[in-house]
């Protein structure tokens, strides 16, 4: 219908249509990484600040747990039952034999 020539125009329009197609959408992604940039920042910073603090607390809790065996009479024991915590006593129920 075209012939050759015509062919070829549209072949080259179609390619350049779908080059620009993308280089808007590759634009556009770029620009809003980048003006999203400082949020991310700031969101990843926060986080950061959040673990830390999360870890610290962790360490005081650990420091305080350790303290409180160390004073304790029964450390050995208590060392014992940290490592293996499925031999921690249960209190006995007679109307459940079930466990």
């Amino acid at each position: 219908m075209f012939g050759i020539v015509g062919t070829v125009r549209m072949i080259g329009l179609a390619a350049l249509a779908i080059g620009v197609w993308y280089g808007y959408g590759w634009g556009k992604q770029i620009i809003h990484n980048y003006t999203e940039m400082p949020k991310t920042i700031e969101r990843l910073e926060r986080d950061k600040k959040l673990l830390n603090s999360r870890v610290e607390s962790y360490r005081t809790l650990n420091a305080r747990r350790d303290a409180a065996i160390a004073a304790s009479k029964c450390k050995v024991q208590i060392e014992y039952w940290i490592k293996n915590p499925d031999e921690i006593p249960t209190k006995f129920d007679p109307f459940n034999q079930l466990n």
